[in-house]
């Protein structure tokens, strides 16, 4: 092992929090592991580490070789650590077994980090000296269910994803994982429908939120039983009633009533990551068009709403005509009459985490245009609720006074926050621990009267 390399590899990611690279933006420290080329090959080398298939090679004369073994390809290089810009810090073991090593750390035969014994801080290895010392720095937040990306790289649809995609310990943080390929009706070759408990990271969906898993938990049950399966398809795949349907729009249409789970683009879901820095702030930058954390009260303290819950509880009183009329008429026209049809195109109203959410931002020539008058609000409740919706930072609804209320979950920040990621790591004994509180010189004296 190079002991005086990985000496300098580690004790650059527990300074910094992970390796700095040469580059500067997220997608170029992701171009640089995967560039094709032909590559030369050696017989006694690919007997021991599998077949030698591309490599890349850097102004210095570093090389990455990647070869190809038992149907797993790896990447395997002693001559320059590569960043994986995807993981900001360590949220519990991150063991091997956990996390793919396969595509951003060196050949198992090689140094590289591991967990072998599911250390709490994460992946680490052995440096000269026998010192033990981790690999990432803990994550301050660590209660979330999520776990936490570079918001850099957010919403992951142009970046390789498929070495955690599918893992089971991710796949076991979710409740009620479905799996959309369990049809209980003979359904077309032409309807798009997927085939593995897995994040996906295509489609609206992953557009606006980032990378998803199709689930049918309580609240996705509760909402079929309310709604119905014919509102449901009305919604997810509207036929013009002047206009015939295509021959796919009418495979689609009739997939949903029959057996919506298996319809790849009308699913229940909830996502799979959240932002490691949108999950630790605590006000909103004005003008960021996207949100990405974990976050599930208001700024009055109360806990938000499922969405599928709101869009369940307004349908139900639209069709019904309650006394609760007026509120859920408005929400209505905001929500599910708005031009742009975001809330049903980006399937947020199928969502069923109890979740902040940014709302797609809307101007106030968009608000004064999108106005036609009602009966049942006037149009300064109209304005006012577009405006915190729209406009302001992420929120949700809220139950309030039998009715919804939607809140806002961050104040809007003065300046723009400094966020600390981790959680400083310092030597104890032949290992490392998270640091203790500093003692001032002062420390007897506190509590104390002092003369």
């Amino acid at each position: 092992m190079n002991f005086a390399l990985k000496s300098l590899i580690v004790l650059a990611i527990v300074s910094n929090g992970f390796i700095r690279a040469t580059v500067n933006s997220f997608y170029e420290k992701f171009a640089n592991v995967s560039v094709p080329d032909d590559c030369e090959t050696n017989a006694d080398s690919e007997e021991i580490f599998g077949q030698r298939i591309n490599y890349y090679s850097d102004d210095t004369g570093n090389v990455f070789c990647f070869r190809k073994i038992n149907g797993v390809v790896r990447m395997s290089s002693t001559s320059r650590p590569f960043e994986d810009p995807r993981f900001m810090c360590s949220k519990g073991p991150m063991s091997c077994s956990s996390y793919s090593m396969k595509r951003i750390l060196p050949d198992e035969y090689e140094n590289f980090c591991r967990n072998p014994d599911e250390n709490p801080l994460g992946p680490w290895c052995h440096v000269e000296g026998g010192l033990k010392v981790p690999c990432f720095e803990p994550c301050r937040l660590s209660s979330s269910d999520f776990v936490c990306l570079n918001r850099d790289g957010f919403p992951y649809t142009d970046v390789e994803m498929s070495d955690i995609f599918d893992l089971p310990q991710l796949i076991g943080v979710f409740k009620n994982v479905h799996l959309m390929y369990e049809s209980r009706f003979v359904i077309r070759l032409e309807v798009d429908r997927l085939s593995t408990k897995s994040c996906i990271n295509k489609g609206n969906i992953a557009s606006f939120f980032g990378p998803w898993i199709s689930v049918f938990d309580e609240m996705a049950k509760d909402f079929v039983k309310i709604i119905g399966r014919r509102v449901l398809r009305d919604l997810c795949a509207p036929i013009d009633t002047i206009e015939p349907p295509s021959r796919s729009q009418g495979i689609h249409h009739d997939a949903i009533i029959e057996d919506e789970l298996t319809v790849a683009d009308c699913s229940f879901w909830r996502r799979c990551f959240s932002s490691c820095q949108d999950d630790l702030s605590n006000c909103w930058k004005k003008g960021i068009k996207g949100y990405y954390g974990s976050k599930t009260a208001t700024l009055s303290g109360k806990s938000c709403l499922p969405w599928t819950q709101v869009s369940s509880e307004i349908l139900k009183m639209i069709k019904s005509n309650s006394t609760s009329y007026e509120t859920f008429h408005l929400y209505h026209d905001l929500l599910f009459n708005d031009p742009s049809q975001f809330f049903v195109e980006s399937r947020l109203f199928m969502n069923t985490e109890s979740s902040c959410m940014l709302l797609h931002r809307r101007d106030d020539s968009d608000m004064r245009s999108s106005f036609t008058g009602s009966s049942s609000y006037t149009k300064g409740t109209w304005m006012t609720e577009f405006k915190k919706m729209f406009q302001e930072g992420p929120g949700c609804f809220v139950k309030h006074n039998k009715t919804l209320q939607f809140e806002s979950c961050y104040t809007e920040c003065e300046k723009t926050p400094e966020i600390v990621l981790t959680k400083p790591l310092c030597p104890e004994g032949n290992t490392y621990s998270i640091c203790k509180p500093k003692r001032g010189d002062d420390w007897l004296k506190r509590g104390r009267k002092v003369d």
